[in-house]
């Protein structure tokens, strides 16, 4: 039982009692457990001027973020939803991160890895090594990603200036892959693989 409290009354009700609004308070949780009901004002507890909140328990198991949008360099036509943590998602994700330059997102000033300025450097077996060790390091910096099955392979075209960027993983909800090639002219998706 709960009281409520306004400027003369106090109420005490329980679950499937009417409550001050005349509304029936739930019997249980979607999660089966029972509510309990406060009241707050101003987030002070025992007044009537805020109304009725309800308090549940902090959920646990996957916490996700609802749905995200398909999105490569623009929506798509229809405005698609994704599951944030399926593999087509992380993979949309990773062709952002290799797209963006860091410091553009305004609450993630170190989201992104703008691979077309790799191109400014020699591309030496040395220069590739390092390079896929940056774009990895990017990569790994979204943690739906199993760092243990991360593949970075980078073939550089002098004579053109630019990378191919061939990027194999796993996500927790299965394998993605994707290939970019990336010159001067910008950041090409040449394939993807993965489920929605």
């Amino acid at each position: 039982m709960q009281e409520f409290f306004d400027a003369i009354h106090v109420y005490t009700f329980g679950a499937g009692s009417t409550l001050p609004d005349g509304s029936t308070a739930p019997r249980t949780l979607p999660d089966g457990t029972p509510p309990t009901y406060s009241t707050s004002a101003e987030g002070i507890h025992g007044t009537a001027a805020g109304g009725l909140t309800q308090e549940v328990a902090f959920p646990s198991g996957d916490l996700g973020f609802g749905t995200d949008f398909s999105c490569w360099d623009d929506f798509d036509p229809n405005f698609s939803e994704l599951d944030p943590n399926s593999p087509l998602a992380v993979a949309q994700d990773a062709y952002h991160r290799l797209n963006t330059q860091r410091g553009l997102i305004p609450d993630d000033s170190d989201y992104g890895k703008d691979v077309k300025t790799l191109l400014q450097r020699a591309f030496s077996p040395n220069g590739i090594i390092e390079t896929k060790g940056q774009i990895k390091s990017e990569l790994l910096k979204d943690d739906r990603i199993d760092p243990k099955t991360l593949q970075v392979n980078v073939t550089a075209d002098a004579v053109n200036q630019s990378l191919v960027i061939d990027i194999k993983g796993y996500c927790t909800k299965g394998p993605f892959s994707l290939i970019l090639n990336a010159s001067d002219s910008g950041v090409l998706l040449k394939s993807i693989t993965g489920n929605s």
